[in-house]
């Protein structure tokens, strides 16, 4: 950057010094450079940190955010500014002074950490970040930003990873300086974030890059890892789609397309796409089998982009075998990785060995893998030698700590996550993967294995975001059976736990067994804290010591279980059983005794320490583990163990609810034993049905618990129930003292028969069945017991839970032998009390019926409130004989039986002041009072009891029973009875028939025996007695004789009825065919041969020489072609050979060598049958070889060459003009592109040039004189082009060619009617009558004679009119006239008042309107007062203008002063323009506001670039763009359609012209039309109204007409208005570098020159698109070329030459600008530039006069000639077209560069004059001569 500005200051300092000055002075400064770019170029050299590979990314359409934009501002979108590529703007503000236009972000205003995110899509190797800072103002506020890259989206310190150090105030101050940030070290990053930790601080970025190195260089990987060629491997998935099947599928994923995430082909089709696609599907995979064990170190797996890839918690698993339950490398998937995409690595930590891969997921979701790719290390690496070991799946297992801190709980170090090694994600320490303690002594972390495993290796992932040190000293323990413990591996040294996020191994000595893992940190304070934690397992026969079950052989006998030990056993007996196999029955149990199983029943208690919901350690004592006493863990917790406690509080007790009422025999309670057994003193056992713990509740089992007892620690007590109690469902244990613990490890239960614990009251009240209650005899005998005080049951035997209903007493409630009455809730009807258990009964012995009838019923039923009855004496809400209201019952309830208790609970609210109930009941001895007999029968009353008479079909006490004439079993035959009223149906069995069945169907009747057999009948069936022959089970099938396979020898059996025959085959005979015919009797054997007798058959041995079946054929020994090379003689037994011409020997198998005289003479000789042949040498032919071939035979040189044969080949001596092996390739002679302004056209030994228009010559070298012709008219002056001219015409004419004398008249300049006479650059007006003056304009005032002699003379065109006064009448108002009528009384003044007078009435007009009758609007734009081209638009009264853009003022008279503002920056100059401005900078700046220091060569941009017009052509210019719109557009950008806004396309105007106002119109009626529409016909008349008043002609000249008004365009406009541009022609010149074809009507259309494309030649094709620089050169885009800035060590056109020692100068820009010369008629300027320069481009800035058709051909030329001529053309000559353009750069690009002392500006149309021409400036030179 210095050695830019020091170029640059010294450049402007050459061009400031005067011709005179002495050249010592420059060579002095020039050195002072050399030294100063030497100085820089140290400074350049100074070496950064660099990585191996580094490369820069690509980052467009990379997601990215920032914390906030400013007002009405998307974030994304300003974001983006950050990275569009524009690598050097460092503008945040455009021109317009907005951020829309500029090329950096900025946050909405100061706030706290503010921050920008890029979101890389996967992981990448981050090495280096650089920023661009605001070059515009503010660059300070950069200072402190801090970049930091990694895979978490935080700002947080403790997240991701810093690069490089805060920005300083220093770098910040530079404005548009880069700052980089470069990475100590490679960093795996998914995020790059830029922020400023600040509490009020602006971010403002101009452009953001990033450099990366390969991804391996982030994940270096173990020792020896290699990739492992997957490529083509077999693959399946779990989901086919389309046609291809799950292997074509799944194969998409080992295609080797390592960077093709594409889901679908160019076509959009995902057969030709190379992802493979699964899902979405619940257990989606996708499954890879390796073939061969390999030891798998990491897998890497790349998916698509933007949330299609991989699902969240998708998994990698590999081992053994295809299951899901391998182990897993790394971590799931999360939801960050599933929405970037990308490539996604998992580490296998440690190497598994595996020969199976499967990615894949739990949830319903899809998966696109894209490419698999697999990773290894040696196998050596794998198990360490355990052949057998496997990873342990303890994902979710039951895990416990010390202490939890937080969040941070244990099961955090279990939960699958194996390489997520941070405790906080984004500030969420729930989103953490870490387990931690508090600091403590000894903190501990546990996991239960549920059993036994051989335990070989753990691992535990330390902490990676902070005090990873704490895991120092961490110890692995194992816990067996019997408690002990053993230590596995190593303690964590510091140096391990030194290491954020490693994964520690720690491998057990020798393997243990064990059930239970603890890791542990033996220190006074310390925090354990671990982030996964895995298992490694061998098989348990490898475990030392491994302890036998002696269970197994199931020694216990009785139902016992066997407790397996150490080399030993126990039985635990079943009840009733002893001795040390349980094998002897014991006297004390009880008959039929038996445990019942209480294992997970309900369970409740009193208390417990330190926690609320106490009931969940009361499930302890009912958990099945019988000989588990320890209450404490392994870690000395509380509840550890399987043992409960209470508080010590008064009356603990624990209870036991069991599944339904059981008749409880036995309980049993086993003691703690691992401390305080004493506690258990005192405890007692109470069974029943209450849940609550009163003495008086429930009945007790057994004796408490003595101290003897209670001092044996894990001992058993027995409780026997020696007064069965009854059915119960509840057991309750406890404690009845003011202060004790109750603590119970197991409890268990035995019961008796159910019909054990029944009582029988038929037996009377002798003696009393009632347990503490009265017994009352009932009618008949039976025994009543009236229970009290909660008593229930029966016998009341049971005691009602937690009785609480006050204010009522028992005698409220407990109501016997009284017959009607009420009962009532507690303090009815107040409102009912809270926590309310009011159990009611009523009853007596000679009840026979209990009616119940609510009175009210006002419950709120939805709290949990509720009311039960049930007939008996027994209450059980859980009977099914109990009945909840839910709401009032409206009838009476009856209730069968002499007792029916009633229940009435609350809760603990009543906030409606509810009431409760009230209930009337009735006791009924006489039953047949309610009708108590059921369908029909009567009711017999008796003495206090009563009977049914049933009708016919019933029975029961009540007739209630339906008889059953099904139970005499009246269906026979096993048929099926179905009951009906006093009668049966019978659904018969099959085989039977008749009412009730007792016919035996005859299936014999249809006869179904056939081929006479005797039919036999049975039930339901049938037998058939089939005659001898005959079979099947209607004998309809013949038996086959034959079956048995009688006939022998493959005789044929042949079947019949009860019977078979042999039809024998050849050479056997019998009736079995058992005797074999001799065939050799008949001697069939010839020649002497010998007979051998076979079945049905003989063999012949023939003598030598014979063959065949009988030894008929002689064998030909010739068969076999024995004679090689001859013929063959047969003879018997043998054959001879008669030998052809050239053979020999027995078998004619010597061949007589025909080449042993060498008779070939230039080839090879082949030895053959008879004779011999020639293999001839290349060249040669003939019988011998003798003759030479001619190659030239064949005439292979083609256009006329000449063929010069030589030995087996030719040459050809080619024609002029061609040339090739066979002269078949004619010389391209246009290669050198002769042709300089044309097409060449390549000939045989010659060209020719097809010129371009507007040259000529041989090699259209010519510039064709389109002047020659003198084709301008009438004195034009002819300026000539290329392929075009233009003509500057004389005053007075216009046209192309000059050729339309222009028609002064034409916009009408005479007013009034006047005449116009056209001249030569004149005209004149002759007027009509009553006008005067130059143009007609003046009115001749005929009133200026006061004609009217009695009232007011109003002037008109060409004469006058007198307005009478009252009383006067008369041309002259000069006679008397007297009227008595009022001339008002009509109304006739349309807009004014109207004023009576003696001879009619007079109008006072209101302001803005005119006429006798007020009814004319004045026009007050008729003397058009706008200037400046503005628009009046008429009002009434008055006007407005509408101004031309750049003007103000009510008149528009102002040029609005764009200067005002001072736009121009730097100290430039402004020029103020209409609507426009420019800046004229000063030295040093550039820009369109000279905000641009010059630096170095940035290319002039095209504002056309970017085709910012619509519907029209562009126009460059200097400091922007202007659109010529096509026809039907308008606008800035032409992007409005012109009917879209003109309001008068809808022709609103009724009766008259719409003028058009943009969005307003106005309407012009025609005569005798008024209204805003000239909706209004008028029946007066109306006076002519000028429709041009209003000036409705847009670009042309108004003509009124009596119906309104016709416009007569200027020249470039059409439509009704002139409103509408005309289309263009070639005469607009709108080619901007090209010629302009004219297509008449259809337009024209543009032939752009070289380098230039576009509708109108504007766009520069960027020769620079296919990167031809070389050697990280910098492509410079010129006009139909490129030039190329070499890096230091490089020169050449494209850089590609390697500059030895470094002896050049690095290129850089020089700035020169040509200062202001005397231009004589050489028509040049020059500038000396003192030293050499290398010059690659002049760029000329036209301003002031340097414009117009005489700077047409201009040329601009370097080189070392002092004559300027001599020298180089840089670019080519300027257009006409170019140089019409106003305030314009043109750039001539020296192609090749030239090394020059003298810049020439060669101007040939340039009159002689002595101004500055134009502003020169070199802007792409290099110190010193070119080099090739």
């Amino acid at each position: 950057m210095l050695r830019l500005f020091l170029l640059v200051a010294l450049c402007h300092a050459i061009s400031a010094l005067p011709y005179a000055q002495e050249a010592n002075e420059v060579y002095r400064d020039m050195e002072l450079l050399e030294r100063l770019l030497e100085l820089e170029n140290s400074h350049d050299n100074l070496e950064s940190r660099g990585f191996e590979g580094e490369k820069e990314m690509n980052l467009a359409g990379r997601h990215k955010s920032q914390s906030s934009a400013p007002i009405n501002k998307d974030e994304v979108e300003m974001a983006a500014k950050a990275i569009d590529g524009r690598y050097d703007d460092a503008n945040l503000l455009d021109e317009n002074g907005e951020v829309d236009g500029g090329s950096c972000t900025v946050g909405r205003g100061p706030e706290a950490n503010p921050h920008w995110v890029l979101l890389l899509g996967g992981d990448h190797c981050i090495t280096k970040v650089s920023i661009l800072n605001r070059g515009d103002g503010h660059s300070e506020r950069l200072t402190g930003a801090v970049v930091r890259v990694g895979r978490e989206p935080s700002l947080e310190l403790d997240d991701n990873t810093g690069c490089d150090s805060p920005v300083t105030a220093e770098q910040a101050a530079v404005p548009g300086g880069t700052v980089d940030f470069e990475c100590s070290q490679p960093v795996l990053s998914r995020y790059v974030i830029i922020g400023i930790p600040s509490d009020n601080a602006i971010i403002q970025l101009c452009e953001v890059r990033v450099w990366e190195v390969p991804l391996e260089q982030c994940l270096p990987g173990p020792e020896g890892q290699q990739e492992l060629n997957v490529v083509g491997g077999d693959a399946e998935q779990s989901f086919r789609f389309k046609g291809l099947n799950t292997t074509q599928w799944a194969s998409k994923a080992v295609d080797g397309q390592y960077d093709n995430d594409m889901f679908v082909d160019s076509q959009g089709e995902v057969e030709g796409g190379s992802c493979s696609f699964t899902g979405p599907e619940e257990n989606s995979w996708w499954k890879l089998n390796l073939g061969e064990m390999h030891c798998i170190s990491r897998v890497s797996v790349l998916t698509g982009t933007g949330g299609a890839g991989l699902a969240a918690d998708a998994v990698v698993n590999v081992g053994i075998g295809p299951s899901t339950v391998n182990s897993q490398c790394g971590s799931p998937v999360s939801s960050s990785q599933a929405a970037a995409g990308g490539t996604t690595y998992f580490n296998c930590n440690p190497p598994i060995k595996a020969d199976t891969l499967i990615i894949s997921t739990a949830r319903p979701a899809m998966m696109l893998v894209c490419e698999t790719r697999v990773y290894e290390v040696p196998m050596d690496q794998c198990n360490q030698g355990r052949e057998l070991q496997t990873e342990l799946n303890i994902v979710g297992s039951d895990v416990s700590q010390a202490s939890v801190t937080g969040e941070f709980n244990a099961s955090k170090a279990v939960d699958g996550r194996y390489d997520d090694g941070k405790m906080i994600h984004d500030v969420d320490v729930e989103g953490g993967s870490c387990s931690m303690t508090g600091f403590q002594e000894d903190p501990y972390w546990r996991l239960a294995l549920n059993e036994s495993h051989c335990i070989s290796r753990v691992s535990i992932l330390n902490r990676a975001d902070g005090q990873s040190e704490r895991l120092f000293g961490a110890t692995v323990t194992a816990v067996g059976s019997g408690d002990s413990i053993q230590t596995c591996g190593s303690s964590v040294t510091a140096e391990q736990a030194a290491v954020p996020g490693a994964t520690i191994l720690i491998d057990c000595d020798s393997p243990i067994l064990a059930n239970v893992l603890r890791i542990s940190i033996d220190s006074s304070n310390a925090s354990l804290q671990m982030c996964e934690v895995r298992v490694w397992e061998v098989p348990l026969d490898q475990c030392p010591g491994t302890d036998m079950d002696e269970c197994a052989s199931v020694p216990c006998q009785n139902g016992a279980e066997c407790v397996n030990g150490v080399n030993k056993f126990s039985c635990v007996c079943a009840a009733g059983f002893t001795g040390d196999l349980c094998e002897t029955g014991s006297s004390t149990v009880n008959i039929g005794e038996t445990e019942v199983n209480i294992t997970g029943s309900q369970a409740f208690q009193s208390s417990a320490v330190g926690e609320r919901n106490s009931n969940k350690f009361a499930k302890k004592v009912v958990d099945g583990r019988y000989h588990d006493t320890k209450l404490l863990g392994e870690d000395g917790e509380m509840y550890g163990g399987s043992c409960t406690i209470t508080e010590a509080e008064e009356n603990p007790h624990l209870g036991i609810v069991l599944d339904k009422p059981r008749c409880i025999s036995r309980v049993s309670i086993l003691n703690r034993g691992d401390g305080d057994s004493e506690r258990l003193t005192g405890t007692i056992v109470k069974v029943g049905n209450s849940g609550g713990f009163e003495l008086n509740w429930n009945t007790v089992c057994g004796s408490p618990v003595t101290a003897e007892q209670a001092a044996v620690p894990g001992g058993t007590v027995d409780f026997k129930c020696s007064q069965l109690p009854g059915l119960s469902q509840a057991i309750i244990i406890g404690i009845p003292s003011p202060n004790a613990t109750l603590q119970l490890c197991e409890v268990r239960v035995w019961e008796l028969p159910i019909d054990q614990c029944k009582k029988d009251a038929s037996l009377g009240c002798a003696p009393n069945p009632c347990v503490n209650a009265e017994c009352a005899p009932g009618p008949d005998g039976q025994a009543f017991c009236k229970c009290f005080d909660g008593q229930n049951g029966d016998f009341c035997e049971a005691t009602a839970m937690g009785v609480r209903c006050e204010p009522s007493s028992d005698e409220d409630r407990y109501i016997y032998d009284q017959y009607e009455g009420n009962i009532q809730s507690p303090g009815y009807p107040e409102p009912y009390g809270i926590n309310l258990r009011c159990p009611y009964i009523i009853g007596s012995p000679d009840a026979k019926m209990i009616e119940l009838r609510f009175d009210d019923v006002d419950v709120n039923f939805k709290m949990n409130n509720f009311l039960v009855y049930q007939p008996g004496g027994t209450l059980s809400s859980r009977s099914d004989d109990a009945v909840r209201l839910k709401n009032f019952p409206n009838e009476t309830i009856v209730v069968n039986d002499n007792k029916v208790w009633i229940f009435f609970q609350t809760t603990y609210a009543n906030q409606d002041k509810q009431k409760g109930f009230r209930l009337h009941f009735r006791i009924l001895t006489d039953e047949c009072g309610s009708d108590p007999c059921q369908n029909g029968a009567e009711c017999m009353k008796g003495d206090k009891a009563f009977s049914c008479a049933c009708v016919a079909g019933f029975t029961g006490q009540l007739c209630e029973t339906d008889i059953d004439e099904c139970g005499s079993d009246p269906c026979q035959n096993g048929a099926e009875c179905v009951d009906a009223v006093n009668g049966v149906s019978c659904t018969c069995a099959a085989g039977f028939t008749g009412p009730l069945c007792e016919t035996d169907i005859d299936e014999c009747g249809s006869d179904p025996c056939k081929n006479g057999a005797e039919c036999v009948d049975g039930v339901n069936e049938f037998s058939c007695m089939c005659a001898a022959g005959f079979t099947g089970p209607f004998c309809e099938t013949d038996i086959d004789e034959c079956a048995s396979d009688p006939c022998q020898n493959s005789a044929e059996c042949v079947d019949g009825v009860n019977e078979f025959s042999c039809t024998c085959a050849a050479g056997f005979t019998g009736p079995m065919c058992e005797t074999g015919i001799d065939e050799c009797g008949s001697d069939p054997c010839q020649n002497g041969a010998e007979c051998a007798d076979g079945d049905n058959e003989f063999s012949c041995t023939c003598a030598a020489g014979f063959t065949g079946p009988l030894c008929e054929t002689d064998i030909d020994e010739c068969g076999s072609s024995p004679c090689q090379n001859g013929v063959c003689r047969d003879k018997v037994n043998g054959f001879s050979c008669e030998c052809s011409p050239g053979f020999e020997g027995k078998l004619c198998e010597t061949n007589i060598n025909g080449c042993k005289d060498s008779p070939c003479k230039n080839g090879v000789c082949h030895d053959e049958f008879d004779g011999f042949s020639c293999e001839c040498s290349p060249g040669y032919e003939g019988t011998f070889c003798e003759t030479h071939t001619n190659e030239c035979a064949s005439d292979p040189c083609k256009n006329g060459g000449e063929c010069v044969d030589g030995v087996n080949e030719f040459s050809c001596t080619c024609a002029a003009g061609f040339t090739g092996t066979l002269c078949e390739t004619g010389i391209d002679e246009c290669g050198s592109s002769p042709c300089q302004n044309g097409v060449c056209q390549d000939e045989v030994n010659g060209f020719s040039c097809e010129c371009s228009p507007g040259f000529e010559g041989t090699l259209c070298d010519s510039n064709v004189d389109e002047c020659g012709s003198d084709p301008c008219q009438n004195g034009a002056e002819c300026v000539d082009g290329v392929n075009e001219f233009a003509c500057t015409c004389a005053a007075g004419f216009t046209g192309p060619l000059c050729e339309t004398d222009i028609d002064e008249c034409g916009s009408d300049p005479c007013q009034n009617g006047a005449e116009c006479v056209d001249g030569g650059n004149e005209f004149s007006c002759t007027c009509a009558a009553g006008f005067t003056g130059d143009l007609c304009d003046k009115d001749i005032d005929e009133c200026e004679s006061n004609p009217c002699q009695n009232g007011v003379c109003h002037d008109e065109g060409n004469g006058f009119s007198c307005e009478c006064s009252a009383g006067y009448r008369g041309t002259l108002c000069k006679t008397v006239f007297v009227s008595d009528k009022n001339g008002c009384k009509n109304s006739p003044c349309k807009h004014g008042n109207c004023l009576d007078e003696v001879d009619g009435f007079s109008c006072e007009c209101s302001p803005g309107y005119e006429g006798t009758l007020c009814k004319i609007d004045t026009d007050e734009c008729a003397s058009d007062p706008c200037q400046n081209e503005g628009v009046c638009v008429d009002e009434v009264n008055g006007f407005s203008c509408q101004c031309s853009p750049g003007y103000a003022g009510d008149l528009c008279e102002t040029n609005i002063d764009e200067c005002a503002s001072n736009p121009c920056q730097n100290g430039a100059e402004c020029v103020d323009g209409v609507n426009e401005f420019s800046c004229t900078c000063a030295a040093g700046f550039t820009g369109a506001l000279c905000e641009t220091a010059i630096a170095e060569r940035v290319e002039p941009a095209n504002s056309c670039d970017s085709s910012p017009c619509q519907n029209g052509v562009c126009r460059d210019e200097v400091d922007g763009f202007s659109c010529e719109c096509s026809q039907g557009y308008e606008g800035t950008l032409c992007d409005s359609e012109m009917k879209a806004t003109y309001a008068c396309t809808s022709n609103p105007c009724k009766n008259g012209v719409c003028i058009n106002y943009g969005a307003k119109f106005q309407c012009v009626c025609s005569l005798g039309f008024t209204g805003t529409l000239c909706e209004i016909g008028s029946a007066e008349p109306v006076e002519p109204v000028n429709a041009c008043h209003s000036n409705p002609c847009k670009n042309g000249v108004c003509h009124n007409k009596v119906d309104g008004f016709s416009c007569e365009c200027s020249s470039g406009y059409e439509g009704t208005l002139c409103e509408t541009k005309a289309p263009f022609r070639c005469t607009t010149n709108p080619c901007k570098n090209g010629i302009c074809i004219n297509y008449g009507e259809h337009g024209f259309m543009c032939a752009c020159s070289p380098g230039y494309r576009g509708t109108a030649c504007e766009i520069n094709v960027d020769e620079c698109s296919s990167d031809p620089c070389q050697n990280g050169a910098v492509c410079v885009d010129g006009i139909n070329t490129i030039s190329c800035k070499c890096a230091s060590g490089y020169t050449g056109r494209l850089c590609e030459i390697e500059q030895p020692g470094g002896l050049l100068e690095k290129p850089s820009q020089l700035s020169l600008t040509l200062p202001v010369g005397e231009v004589t008629e050489t028509n040049y300027l020059q500038v000396n530039l003192v030293a050499e320069y290398c010059i690659k481009k002049v760029v000329v800035h036209k301003r002031g006069d340097c414009t117009g058709a005489r700077l047409t051909g201009a040329v601009v030329r370097a080189g070392t000639s002092s004559t300027g001529l001599n020298n180089g053309m840089c670019g080519s000559a300027l257009t006409a077209q170019q140089a019409e353009v106003r305030r314009s750069t043109v750039d001539f690009v020296c192609d090749p560069p030239l090394t020059a002392k003298f810049v020439t500006v060669d101007i040939p149309l340039l009159r002689v004059t002595k101004q500055q021409i134009c502003e020169v400036t070199v802007e792409q030179g290099t110190p010193g001569p070119c080099y090739e």
